[in-house]
């Protein structure tokens, strides 16, 4: 089984845990509460709380300019996060899949 291994898409780095590790393997030390609170202060430029897209694709992609088959993967991504639709991410719906993952866990 492999933890650990490294899939790039379009520039960003995914570790394979995340996408396709069973539920009880998917919440690595990469995927914790904590971890990902961190992140999200970290995409979130101007301090505010939320995160637009443009922070998102900023601080969590690694786009080229012109680039716009990872710049349409990077807002499938965002639009899955943004749990209400209105165009911003928050703390709670960033958390929600890492959360989402702990209750499952056996």
């Amino acid at each position: 089984m492999k933890i650990a291994t490294i899939v790039p898409v379009c520039g960003l780095l995914w570790f394979w845990s995340v996408l396709a590790a069973p539920p009880a393997l998917a919440l690595t030390p990469l995927r914790t509460v904590e971890s990902q609170t961190s992140l999200f202060r970290t995409m979130d430029a101007n301090r505010d709380g939320r995160v637009t897209f443009e922070e998102y694709l900023a601080k969590k992609w690694s786009c080229q300019p012109g680039d716009q088959r990872c710049r349409d993967l990077a807002r499938k991504t965002f639009q899955k996060l943004d749990i209400n639709g209105d165009g911003i991410i928050t703390l709670e719906e960033y958390l929600a899949p890492v959360k989402a993952r702990s209750k499952a866990k056996p």
